[in-house]
C-alpha cells in the first residue's frame, strides 16, 4: 500500500474459464509492452530506481513486508509460488500449482519438481509447511495471520501453543502438500482462503527464532530466494545489487545482465535522473511529475489502470494481540459515522485530481476499484457538497458556539483533528494545505500531526500503532486480485488498522466468502456489492478517495520490458537484457 503491501482477491467460481472479476476492458492511455528493435547484447548492469523519500526498510521475504517499497526490492530474488492466469485463477506457471477439492474441503499444493534455491539446496515442500509454522506462530510480528489462515484446520491450536504441529496440513511427499480446510472459500482459486502465496527457505531460516525474524541478518542483508536473481549485496536503507540465479526454475528467463542494482531516489532528483539516462526502469513515480516527463525522446512509458486507492483513514481503536481481534474505541475523537461522512463530504477530490494529479487519477466512489468491471458499481457515493457537510455537522451537534467559524465538538469544547500525512514527495505538503482549507470551510479545525509531515516509515509504524497523536491520515495501499475481504476489513485482521468493525459487517463479509459464494459467481459478486454499501454507509473505517493508473518510465536501451497483470498469452521467452552498454540520456 502506499502504506503497505496487502494482495486482497477477487474470485470467480469453481471452473470458469473466463473472466468473472476481471480487469475492466478499456481503451488504456498507455502502452503496457514494449520491446526495442535494436539486438539484445549479453552483460551490462540493469539499473532500476524505486523513487522514495524514505529509506527501504529492508525486509526480502514477502509475508514478513508490510511495506510496497520492500515488495519492489524482494522481488527479483522471490520466484512467485502461484502464478495467475487471465482470469486471475491460479495457473501453473508457478513453483507450484493447486487442486481444489470443494466437497472435502482440501486444497493439494503440488510443487514443481527438482526445484532449487538460489545457493542450491533443494526447495521442497518442508518450506512450505515451515512458513505456515512461521506465519502461525505466536511469535510472529507480522501482519498475515488473519481470518484466512485460521480456515487451515489446526492452526489455532497450534498458534495458540496448544499444537506442536498444524493438522490440517497433510504432506504426501517432497512435492505435495494436502491443505485442509474448516471451510472452502472462493479465495481458494486465487491463492487465498488459508493458502500462502509465499514460501519461505526452512535450512536458511530455521534457526533463527520466529520472533527475531524481522530483524535477522539472514533476513535483511543475506537472504536467500528462489527468483531470477540473487542477493549479492545489501546497502540497508539505500540498494540492493542482484546477479542471475543459476538455479532459477525457467532457465530461458535466466537474465543476460551481469547484475541488477536497484536503488532508492529521492523524488526531487527523478527529472534530471532521467534526462541523464541514469536508470533503466522508473517504479513509484509521482503523478504530478508525468507531464515533466512524458515527452523525453530517451524513455517510453508503459501503464496500467492501478488496482489501488488512496484514502483517508479514521484512527478508531487498537488491536488487541491476545484477543487477536481489533478493539474500537467509542470515545475516540471520529468515532461518530456522521463526523466522518461530513469530512467525506468536505473533501473537493475532482479540483485536487485536476490540479496535483495532471488527470491520470478519477474520483473514488468506494473502496473496490473500477479495474473490476464485474464487481465495481458506478455509483456516486459522497461527491464534494460542503453545504451537506455542514447540515450533518449541525445535526450530529459539531457546533461553531463563539462564533468564531470553527466548530467546537458535541460538549462545546474545542474540537483540534489532527492529520497524518506522509513526507512522500513535493506535493505531499501541498496537498496537505489543500485538504486543511476544504475542511475549514466547514468550519473544522484540522491540523497536521506534530505540525508537520512524517517521514515515511516512522508514519507508517504510527498508523499501525494507532499513534494517540493521529485522530485520521492520508494514505493508499495497493489491492491485489483476490478481494478477500477479511484482509483489511475484517474484526481480526491486523491490516484494519481503522480498527472497526460491525456485526453486520463481519457477518457480510462471511456471505462473500459462504460455500455459495464459492460455487456461484454472481452471488459473491452481489454480496461484495451488498458489503460494500453497508461498509460505505455504516461502517466507513477509510474513506476512498481516488483512483488511477499506475505508470512505469522505461529507458529506450532496454530490450524487453511488460507492465501486464496477466502476461500468460506471451509465450516467447524475454530474459533481462540491454541493447547497448552506453545510457540513453535525453535529446
Amino acid at each position: 500500500m502506499v502504506f503497505s503491501l496487502i494482495t486482497l482477491a477477487i474470485s470467480c467460481g469453481p471452473g470458469k474459464r473466463r473472466s468473472e472479476l476481471g480487469l475492466q476492458k478499456q481503451e488504456f492511455k498507455f502502452p503496457q509492452i514494449y520491446e526495442s528493435k535494436e539486438k539484445a547484447i549479453k552483460g551490462g548492469t540493469y539499473k532500476v530506481a524505486v523513487v522514495s523519500q524514505s529509506p527501504m526498510n529492508g525486509i526480502f521475504y514477502g509475508l514478513l513486508i508490510d511495506y510496497v517499497t520492500d515488495s519492489y526490492f524482494e522481488g527479483p530474488m522471490a520466484a512467485p509460488l502461484f502464478v495467475n492466469d487471465h482470469d486471475f485463477m491460479t495457473g501453473d506457471r508457478g513453483l507450484a500449482k493447486t487442486n481444489i477439492d470443494v466437497d472435502n474441503k482440501v486444497v493439494t499444493v503440488t510443487l514443481r519438481d527438482n526445484l532449487k534455491w538460489d545457493d542450491g539446496q533443494p526447495l521442497t515442500i518442508d518450506d512450505y509447511i515451515f512458513t505456515y509454522e512461521v506465519i502461525g506462530s505466536k511469535e510472529y510480528t507480522g501482519t498475515r495471520y488473519d481470518d484466512s489462515l485460521r480456515q487451515v484446520i489446526g492452526m489455532e491450536e497450534y498458534h495458540q501453543g496448544k499444537a506442536d504441529k498444524i493438522s490440517g496440513l497433510e504432506k504426501v511427499n517432497d512435492t505435495t502438500l494436502k491443505i485442509h480446510l474448516k471451510e472452502v472459500s472462493p479465495s481458494v482459486y486465487y491463492s487465498g482462503g488459508g493458502i500462502l502465496q509465499g514460501i519461505m527457505p526452512k535450512h536458511h531460516l530455521q534457526d533463527v527464532a520466529v520472533k527475531d525474524l524481522m530483524k535477522s541478518e539472514k533476513v535483511r542483508l543475506h537472504p536467500v530466494g528462489a527468483g531470477q536473481y540473487k542477493v549479492k549485496q545489501v546497502i540497508p536503507g539505500e540498494s540492493v545489487e542482484y546477479v542471475p540465479n543459476e538455479n532459477y526454475y525457467k532457465k530461458e528467463d535466466i537474465p543476460q545482465v551481469n547484475n541488477m542494482i536497484i536503488k532508492i531516489l529521492p523524488d526531487s532528483a527523478v527529472l534530471a535522473s532521467m534526462k541523464a539516462g541514469e536508470y533503466d526502469s522508473y517504479i513509484q513515480v509521482s503523478p504530478d511529475l508525468y507531464t515533466e516527463y512524458k515527452d523525453l525522446n530517451n524513455l517510453v512509458i508503459l501503464g496500467r489502470p492501478a488496482i489501488s486507492y488512496s484514502y483517508l483513514g479514521f484512527n478508531l481503536g487498537h488491536f488487541d494481540p491476545k484477543k487477536g481481534e481489533n478493539i474500537t474505541n467509542t470515545n475516540a475523537k471520529l468515532y461518530d459515522i456522521n463526523l466522518r461522512k461530513a469530512i467525506g463530504y468536505s473533501i473537493n477530490a475532482e479540483e485536487i485530481i485536476s490540479s496535483f494529479y495532471n488527470g491520470l487519477k478519477e474520483r473514488a466512489n468506494g473502496v473496490i476499484p473500477p479495474a473490476f468491471e464485474k464487481v465495481y458499481e458506478k455509483k456516486a457515493r459522497y461527491t464534494y457538497n460542503p453545504e451537506k457537510a455542514k447540515e450533518i455537522l449541525d445535526k450530529a451537534g459539531y457546533k461553531d458556539v463563539d462564533g468564531d467559524g470553527i466548530r467546537e465538538d458535541k460538549n462545546g469544547k474545542p474540537l483540534e483533528i489532527h492529520l497524518a500525512m506522509a513526507a512522500s514527495g513535493e506535493i505531499a505538503e501541498p496537498l496537505a494545505q489543500k485538504v486543511i482549507q476544504d475542511w475549514k470551510k466547514v468550519g473544522l479545525n484540522v491540523t497536521l500531526s506534530g505540525g508537520r509531515l512524517i517521514e515515511g516509515n516512522s508514519f507508517f509504524e504510527k498508523i499501525k500503532a494507532n499513534d494517540k497523536d493521529i485522530d485520521m491520515w492520508l494514505a493508499g495501499w495497493s489491492v491485489g486480485t483476490t478481494l478477500d475481504l477479511n484482509g483489511i476489513y475484517s474484526r481480526k485482521s491486523p491490516f484494519n488498522v481503522a480498527r472497526i468493525s460491525t456485526p453486520e459487517n463481519d457477518e457480510l463479509i462471511l456471505k462473500t466468502n459462504s460455500l455459495q459464494a464459492t460455487k456461484d459467481p454472481n452471488f459473491r459478486i452481489q454480496a461484495i456489492r451488498e458489503w460494500e454499501e453497508n461498509y460505505m454507509n455504516n461502517v466507513l473505517g477509510y474513506f476512498p478517495l481516488w483512483v488511477g493508473y499506475e505508470l512505469f518510465p522505461i529507458n529506450k536501451r532496454v530490450k524487453y520490458s511488460n507492465c501486464l497483470y496477466d502476461d500468460s498469452g506471451i509465450k516467447t521467452p524475454h530474459p533481462t537484457a540491454l541493447t547497448t552498454m552506453e545510457t540513453i540520456s535525453a535529446k
